[in-house]
């Protein structure tokens, strides 16, 4: 029996972008010399084709289907690049927190994490309850808005115990509160 042998048209290939002629040849030549070079061929131009992509489908379907590709990386960067900027356009806690959860090594999870911190804050600054704000306080103690939150619920909790009656609670507020006792007690 003779040698096969098949020289693929590559410049139809990458002109046409299809696929088929790839990937017969694959089947039809398992052990040809240039198997590797075709399969990144391959990967390569089925990246090229959705790299501008916004829909990330795209890149969920490429990841699946190439999963030994050398643009693989860059397939997820997208993803995770495109998947960030949903929740961005959601703007909430929970699109933020489905984010990191599904992509918890993603390289937008800090700015997702900021980003709840940012909402979680305006909420409970806006809401100027007294429980939301030491609830915020007890979650984010160390965070860039504590002092803030911190003079917060000595207000709030100065706003209650000035329509109290209660000298005695007035008083130990004071004392566990000094250093804010006096600004709100001349206000």
């Amino acid at each position: 029996t003779g040698v096969q042998t098949c020289a693929l048209p590559i410049s139809l290939v990458q002109k046409d972008r299809d696929f088929k002629e790839i990937n017969q040849f694959l089947t039809e030549f398992p052990n040809q010399e240039f198997q590797q070079e075709v399969i990144q061929l391959r990967d390569e131009l089925a990246f090229i084709q959705i790299q501008n992509s916004s829909n990330s489908e795209d890149f969920k379907n490429y990841i699946v289907k190439y999963p030994s590709s050398s643009f693989k990386n860059k397939a997820q960067n997208k993803l995770e690049e495109l998947a960030f900027a949903d929740a961005q356009d959601k703007n909430t806690v929970g699109e933020y927190k489905l984010f990191i959860q599904l992509y918890p090594n993603s390289n937008f999870v800090s700015r997702a994490r900021e980003n709840i911190l940012d909402l979680e804050w305006t909420s409970a600054k806006s809401s100027n309850d007294l429980v939301l704000l030491k609830k915020f306080i007890s979650e984010h103690s160390d965070c860039i808005y504590a002092a803030e939150c911190k003079k917060l619920i000595v207000s709030a909790e100065w706003r209650i115990l000035s329509s109290s009656e209660d000298a005695e609670a007035i008083l130990n507020w004071a004392r566990s509160n000094s250093q804010y006792a006096e600004a709100e007690l001349a206000n």
